[in-house]
């Protein structure tokens, strides 16, 4: 089937949207660095032209000040699934975007956000390198072997390089529709990962030191525990000097960044 042709700067629109779902043009603009917002604004409008993008856009006069936000449309998976590059099973995903619930496409945005902070902090002295799950789900990323792990999908992973050294996060956002028994088990599983099944990290990974764990809870009460539960499980950890689980709220999150401190270590 032959598509449209869209530019390289529109494919690159495309990559953004697969790796992160759903995005406004702000945070399009922002990751691609890009100045005009009306070069932007174009380049979206003949996506969607093409069919290459959808948008949620509300023309109720209160929501009209938001700007839409945009997802990957039909010809998209065509196009990327044609390229080879993408896991068929994450581009099934994508034909169902229309569907997706409120709290998902919020959930994306946040996540994106996060990332675009870890982008635009990073300078010569500091990088921070990002890959959220669609990103390390490719066979050519160095945490693909994340997907090896049955139980540990984090949200994103993210590596500080400075002064020669590298750190390594991962970052497990907590929705607030979780049920505390799912929320318990996502705990255990990352202590496992920090204690005995550290050494499948190790070899996988090539590093020598455990990844931090960072929980972004959806409140107080949530986070307390969260930080409570983790202790518990912490108890019978040989080498808990060296397990590093932190917690902060979204609201914190989203006041402070996830690289500033305010995390509490459990």
């Amino acid at each position: 089937m032959n598509l449209p042709s869209i530019t390289p700067k529109q494919q690159e629109i495309l990559e953004l949207l697969y790796r992160y779902r759903f995005l406004d043009r702000i945070q399009i603009q922002t990751f691609m660095g890009h100045r005009d917002k009306r070069r932007i604004t174009s380049w979206l409008k003949d996506l969607r032209h093409k069919q290459y993008v959808e948008w949620i856009y509300s023309t109720d006069f209160e929501k009209k000040s938001k700007p839409a936000t945009y997802y990957l449309g039909i010809n998209s998976v065509r196009y990327l699934r044609g390229t080879g590059t993408y896991p068929l099973t994450e581009l099934r995903k994508r034909y169902k975007e229309s569907g997706r619930s409120s709290s998902f496409i919020t959930r994306s945005k946040i996540l994106a956000d996060i990332a675009i902070e870890l982008q635009v902090k990073s300078n010569d002295n500091k990088r921070y390198l990002c890959q959220p799950t669609a990103a390390y789900a490719l066979p050519g990323s160095d945490f693909h072997f994340l997907t090896d792990f049955t139980a540990i999908h984090p949200d994103i992973v993210y590596v500080r390089q400075q002064d020669g050294t590298s750190r390594t996060y991962l970052i497990e956002l907590i929705d607030a529709t979780l049920p505390r028994y799912r929320v318990k088990r996502r705990l255990k599983v990352y202590v496992d990962l920090l204690d005995y099944e550290f050494d499948e990290w190790r070899q996988a990974s090539s590093t020598t030191a455990r990844p931090t764990v960072l929980f972004i809870c959806p409140s107080v009460g949530e986070l307390l525990y969260a930080k409570r539960r983790t202790r518990k499980l912490l108890e019978d950890v040989p080498d808990r000097k060296d397990v590093h689980i932190k917690f902060k709220t979204i609201d914190k999150v989203r006041e402070t960044g996830v690289i500033s401190g305010g995390w509490e270590e459990a």
